[in-house]
C-alpha cells in the first residue's frame, strides 16, 4: 500500500491497536474496507509467486487421518500397511511426512501414546504392571519396562509408588 492510502491505513492501524473488543473489530473492518476500495495506483504487488496449497499441506490431511486411526486403535496391533491404505501415501512419503507433521517416527508416536495410557492406568488403577502393559498395546512386558525406564527414568512400579505418594 503506497501513496495517500498508505497514510490513511497507517492511522487506521493505530486505531485498531488502541481499540478493544467490538470497537477493535469494527476498526479492523473499516481498515480492510479502505484497502479494498483503494485505487490501483496506491497498491503494489507484494509477491509474484502464487500462494497455493503446498504438497506438504496436501499430506497434512492424510497424516491427520492416520493419527486419528492411531489414537483410536493404539491398544491393538497397529500395522503400517493399514496406515498406508488410510493415508493413500507410499511408505517413504508416509514416513517422511509423518515425522515432519508429528515430530517423531510412526513407531515412536505409537509408543508415546501407549506410554501415556499406561502412566494414566498405573496412576489411577490397581491392575498389575503386566496387565497394564498388555492393555495398552505392548506385546512384551520387557520392552514396556525398558521403554518406560528410558522415557521416565524409573520402572512402572516405582512410577506408581511415586504417583500414589503425591496423591496423598
Amino acid at each position: 500500500i503506497v501513496g495517500p492510502t498508505a497514510k490513511v491505513v497507517a492511522g487506521m492501524m493505530q486505531e485498531v491497536a488502541r481499540s478493544r473488543g467490538a470497537g477493535q473489530l469494527a476498526a479492523l473492518l473499516r481498515l480492510l474496507a479502505e484497502v479494498s476500495e483503494a485505487p490501483d495506483s496506491d497498491l503494489s504487488t507484494l509477491a509474484t509467486r502464487s500462494f497455493t496449497r503446498s504438497a506438504e499441506s496436501e499430506h497434512q490431511s492424510a497424516i491427520s487421518r492416520s493419527v486419528q486411526h492411531l489414537v483410536a486403535n493404539f491398544r491393538d496391533e497397529v500395522r503400517l500397511g493399514d496406515l498406508l491404505r488410510i493415508s493413500g501415501l507410499s511408505r517413504p512419503t508416509f514416513a517422511r511426512q509423518f515425522k515432519r507433521h508429528s515430530g517423531r517416527s510412526f513407531s515412536a508416536f505409537v509408543n508415546q501414546l501407549r506410554l501415556q495410557a499406561a502412566r494414566r492406568e498405573l496412576r489411577d488403577g490397581d491392575r498389575s504392571v503386566l496387565d497394564v502393559a498388555l492393555a495398552c498395546g505392548f506385546r512384551q512386558v520387557t520392552f514396556f519396562n525398558r521403554l518406560f525406564r528410558r522415557e521416565l527414568g524409573c520402572t512402572p512400579t516405582e512410577y506408581r509408588r511415586r504417583q500414589r505418594r503425591r496423591g496423598r
